[in-house]
């Protein structure tokens, strides 16, 4: 089946999702563990030295504390795992529709670790920030690989390739074809070409509200800062895809106040900040310290905050998973700036992808996975 996202996200305002039949995706309410991940960093399929608006390299605003964190690169998009019913997830290139199979040799993406895993991914209720996966093209549909008890016990599942892991045959290294998917990106209800190769969005997964297992990402743009970052403050944009639809409510040492979902704040910073300094959301109160500790960065926390960029900050949960269970908020933080390593090719694999049928040049056609009418 199907999904025709159709919506806008207004500043402040709260998503607004219509589905195929009725014309409603209903708002999907993220759940949040102990266990969920906050990570900052990616490696690239292909790396970038784009100028960026969101701080970074190309001659662009850099803290005025110092020198920034090394490798910071140019910026990327940021992974939101806003479903309900999917698990931990990777990604992969797609080819041609209907096909879940893979022709790249790359690894998955992300490739970050999720907390307290040796495994990389998008973490259920997790944000990983990525650079543009510049292999992906033109292309709004990918292959989405779950991670979940059976996955795991596929001894590639960390180092194989795209095309060693995405099959639609059994046997070998290949995840089970019945557990992959073709998940496509909307930008207000049209398919955004091109949301996995370009930076300065959330691309959130999110359910379908007609009770079908069906998903697909959201693409949210987030507004390019124009001040630069300095060491007593931290820019960011709040983004609310909890049940919880309020404003959150920062409190520093000498300050309080709130923060609407869509807008762009300010947060001073002051002595002994990473503890003293709470974001609070309903029952959920999270120190800046409490936000960088699930993200088991491995930068000091001073330069994490000071990363050169506007940091995304997410609050997911309040719902219950597909399975029933109760799930609390959790408040994430994100910078849009990403850290580049090297490009991972699968260690399983080598020589030349061959472009399959409904494939150009290795890009898939975008037409193939338009919306019906």
């Amino acid at each position: 089946m199907a999904i025709v996202p159709h919506a806008s996200r207004r500043h402040a305002g709260f998503f607004a999702p219509m589905a195929l039949a009725a014309g409603l995706i209903g708002l999907v309410a993220c759940g949040a563990t102990s266990e969920s991940s906050l990570t900052s960093r990616d490696t690239p399929n292909e790396s970038t030295t784009a100028p960026s608006p969101f701080g970074g390299e190309g001659g662009l605003p850099k803290s005025d504390a110092g020198t920034p964190p090394p490798d910071s690169s140019p910026a990327g998009f940021v992974l939101v795992n806003a479903s309900r019913r999917v698990p931990a997830f990777r990604l992969c290139k797609a080819g041609a529709a209907p096909s879940i199979a893979s022709l790249s040799l790359s690894k998955p993406f992300p490739t970050a670790r999720m907390p307290r895993s040796s495994l990389s991914g998008v973490d259920i209720l997790g944000a990983v920030g990525s650079v543009p996966q510049l292999e992906l093209g033109t292309d709004n549909t990918v292959i989405l690989l779950p991670i979940d008890e059976e996955t795991k016990k596929n001894d590639k599942l960390e180092t194989g390739s795209c095309r060693a892991l995405a099959c639609d045959r059994t046997g070998g290294s290949c995840l089970p074809p019945s557990k992959l998917r073709r998940v496509s990106a909307y930008r207000q209800g049209i398919l955004a070409d091109s949301a996995f190769s370009t930076a300065g969005h959330l691309l959130v997964l999110r359910d379908a509200a007609d009770g079908s297992d069906e998903v697909y990402f959201d693409v949210i743009d987030v507004r390019p800062t124009t001040d630069n970052p300095v060491a007593d403050r931290l820019a960011v944009e709040h983004h609310d895809f909890s049940t919880f639809q309020r404003p959150v409510r920062f409190t520093g040492s000498n300050t309080s106040f709130e923060i609407l979902d869509g807008e762009r704040a300010t947060l001073p910073l002051g002595n002994g900040a990473w503890t003293s300094t709470t974001l609070t959301a309903g029952e959920l109160t999270a120190s800046l310290d409490d936000i960088y500790r699930v993200s088991e960065s491995t930068v000091p926390i001073g330069d994490y905050y000071r990363t050169p960029s506007v940091f995304a900050l997410l609050l997911l949960g309040g719902d219950r998973s597909s399975a029933g269970e109760k799930r609390p908020l959790k408040l994430l933080a994100v910078p849009m700036v990403i850290p580049r390593t090297s490009p991972p090719i699968g260690d399983d694999d080598a020589g030349t992808v061959v472009p399959s049928a409904g494939v150009e040049g290795g890009v898939q056609d975008a037409s193939l996975d338009a919306p019906p009418g």
